[in-house]
């Protein structure tokens, strides 16, 4: 009887075994020089909500300086250098229970996490549609160089969305700048936070005393972006 037993487990286990799903493989390497474009290029490229209900946004600037023209020459735009210094940006807002939920990574040493009015999520919209971020909508490319990463996700109460992502080289940029969201989050931070719960709050106006004139013979000019 036993043995019985034992077989006829073994027969329905079985099927079990044959339909087990193994995970899928990952994705292959891309060719060298070659960029992976997922873009939806057909994603809406408006917003007609103006109540957003969750905001993230990560991203790294390296090796860029921001120029201003002053009569038919470029100069370094030091104010904007100073305001929104190359490095990695984490931000984050979240509509809940009345309020708004906001944490702002400047850098390591600056992480803040704090409670705002519903004022404070109607400004970042407006300043999302200003510096025309619901274009990034859709975006989406990588490749095996260095120096862009971010990514974006944005939603509204009415199911509109933005979301983004690129990584990889120049080619991977996001065609609409970000750095407005220093800003953006530099003036919700400011606002919101006391002065005594930000002491690692940099001092513009000894930075820029301090700069070095940045050497971009060569390089990357950037003109002021968004």
């Amino acid at each position: 009887m036993k043995k019985s037993l034992i077989a006829v487990c073994a027969v329905f286990a079985l099927p079990f075994t044959a339909f087990a799903v193994a995970p899928p493989p990952p994705p292959p390497p891309l060719p060298p020089g070659s960029t992976m474009d997922s873009s939806r290029y057909d994603a809406p490229k408006t917003i007609a909500s103006n109540e957003i209900t969750m905001f993230k946004v990560q991203f790294t600037t390296s090796g860029g300086t921001y120029m201003t023209k002053k009569g038919d020459q470029w100069v370094e735009d030091v104010e904007m250098n100073v305001r929104r210094p190359n490095g990695s940006y984490f931000f984050r807002a979240v509509r809940e229970d009345g309020r708004a939920h906001i944490w702002a990574n400047f850098s390591e040493k600056e992480r803040y996490e704090y409670t705002a009015p519903l004022s404070a999520l109607d400004k970042l919209h407006k300043d999302l549609i200003a510096n025309d971020l619901p274009k990034l909508n859709g975006f989406s490319k990588r490749n095996s160089a260095l120096g862009v990463f971010f990514w974006v996700d944005v939603k509204y109460a009415s199911g509109e969305t933005i979301s983004a992502f690129g990584e990889g080289g120049a080619s991977c940029s996001p065609p609409v700048g970000l750095g407005f969201l220093i800003d953006t989050f530099r003036a919700l931070t400011e606002q919101y936070v006391p002065k005594s719960e930000r002491p690692n709050w940099p001092d513009y106006e000894a930075l820029k005393r301090s700069r070095r004139p940045p050497a971009i013979l060569g390089g990357p000019v950037f003109p002021p972006q968004k």
